[in-house]
């Protein structure tokens, strides 16, 4: 298990955070556990994937615009790996 120290919190949201403490008879560090897992499991926004990779989650979510059409530059020999293969051939 990891460790975590929060610094400069507002005395009214520790106030706020005591207060639901109590309210759910836990202490505040396992109110504060609560309200992390909760949201970092249970919130659609919280960045938290069920599909199993970052990969799958974005093609989900690229699939609900119908997919995404990305536009290719046009090269040059001399771009960027010709350039350092041509090197190698000198």
């Amino acid at each position: 298990m990891a460790d975590m120290t929060i610094r400069n919190l507002d005395r009214e949201l520790w106030r706020r955070l005591l207060l639901r403490a109590v309210a759910h008879d836990r202490t505040a560090e396992e109110e504060t556990r609560a309200i992390l897992t909760d949201a970092l499991t249970n919130s659609p926004d919280a960045g938290y994937t069920t599909s199993g990779t970052w990969t799958a989650e974005l093609r989900r979510l690229a699939g609900d615009w119908g997919g995404v059409e990305l536009r290719i530059p046009e090269r040059e020999v001399g771009d960027g790996v010709h350039r350092i293969l041509a090197l190698g051939e000198g």
